[in-house]
């Protein structure tokens, strides 16, 4: 209630002075009551006000706070959603390109398997021609060698001597494009009997140079049994041809892993340079002792096998001397594995 209002209203009862001092007393009271009635309104109202104010000010800040998080949304939206269209677009390249580089694979597994059919035929048809040249140049040897002057002798000696090596090195690579080139068939084989014919295969050689063959108790695998003894023999045979001068000792050892399995087969000959460890696999290489025999298409031969079986193959030296070559075959297991610790000794009979 305003001060001026008050005033008049103490000036009026002053003025109404005929009243009785008792109810003069009453209307005072009253009019205090009146007054600070008026005052809480007054201060009620004020309050009201402010608190109104300062409720449309948070309020307003509130909606604008919220309009800018709607917006923030709208633009996260909107990158979600060019997110997931270049995703979309993507995947949509990647399968594409998955259908081309399947399609592509085809065709070059088609391209090789007649590269190799072609190797096979050429090196085939090339067998009969080649040895007619050997054949008659040997005859002219045979009837006429006496007959002729130093210089023809050395060629005669060249034709017989060139037929031969390019005999040799037909043989080899049809025996290289041979390679698969069966049923292609994997069967269970118990991999104990495998090694068991190539001891017999090789039995000149071990009895010769008196090998000893240790192995573990190998398991029963779902193998290309062809590819897998022909493998288990070119190992064996370098090992034997490749020694030192003690007797050969060959360990085979092996190791069950996760999908696949581990062979290890180690000697003590004369060893390889693990710098070679690429060259050695290659068809025709021969990095040991060029005066012993053999063609270099051993290794590369087992390569093919170890790769034809979902593996891999390399060597390493050993620190006594000698190699270890190592050879995984990551083929389904086909019956029991015989995981046993018993050794198994082959020696001369």
């Amino acid at each position: 209630m305003s001060k001026g209002r008050t005033k008049k209203l103490l000036a009026l009862i002053d003025s109404l002075e005929q009243i009785s001092p008792e109810k003069k007393e009453q209307l005072y009271i009253e009019v205090n009551a009146i007054k600070k009635e008026f005052e809480k309104s007054e201060f009620k109202f004020v309050r009201t006000s402010l608190d109104r104010k300062i409720a449309e000010k948070a309020l307003k800040a509130s909606i604008e706070e919220l309009e800018n998080h709607q917006q923030q949304l709208e633009e996260a939206n909107h990158e979600l959603s060019k997110q997931k269209n270049e995703l979309k677009l993507k995947n949509q390249i990647i399968q594409e390109k998955s259908l081309e580089l399947a399609e592509n694979l085809k065709k070059m597994e088609l391209s090789f398997k007649e590269m190799e059919h072609f190797a096979y035929i050429a090196s085939h048809d090339l067998k009969s021609p080649l040895r007619t040249i050997g054949n008659f140049a040997q005859l002219l040897k045979r009837r006429n060698f006496s007959q002729l002057d130093e210089e023809s002798k050395e060629f005669v000696d060249f034709i017989v001597s060139g037929a031969k090596q390019m005999h040799d090195v037909i043989r080899n690579s049809l025996e290289y494009s041979r390679v698969g080139m069966d049923d292609g068939s994997f069967r269970k084989t118990n991999l104990n009997n495998t090694l068991e014919i190539v001891r017999f295969n090789l039995k000149k050689e071990i009895e010769k140079s008196g090998a000893q063959i240790i192995c573990e108790a190998l398991p029963i695998l779902k193998v290309n049994k062809t590819g897998i003894l022909q493998l288990f023999q070119n190992l064996l045979s370098n090992a034997i041809k490749f020694r030192g001068d003690a007797a050969p000792i060959i360990k085979i050892t092996h190791e069950k892993k996760e999908g696949y399995y581990e062979f290890n087969v180690s000697d003590n000959g004369i060893g390889l340079d693990e710098q070679f460890q690429e060259k050695a696999f290659l068809p025709f290489q021969r990095l040991g002792n060029l005066h012993k025999p053999g063609s270099g298409i051993g290794l590369a031969i087992c390569k093919k096998i170890a790769r034809m079986h979902g593996g891999d193959i390399w060597f390493k030296s050993n620190e006594k001397g000698g190699t270890t070559f190592t050879f995984t075959l990551s083929c389904k297991i086909d019956g029991q594995s015989i995981l046993s610790k018993k050794t198994v000794e082959f020696q001369n009979s």
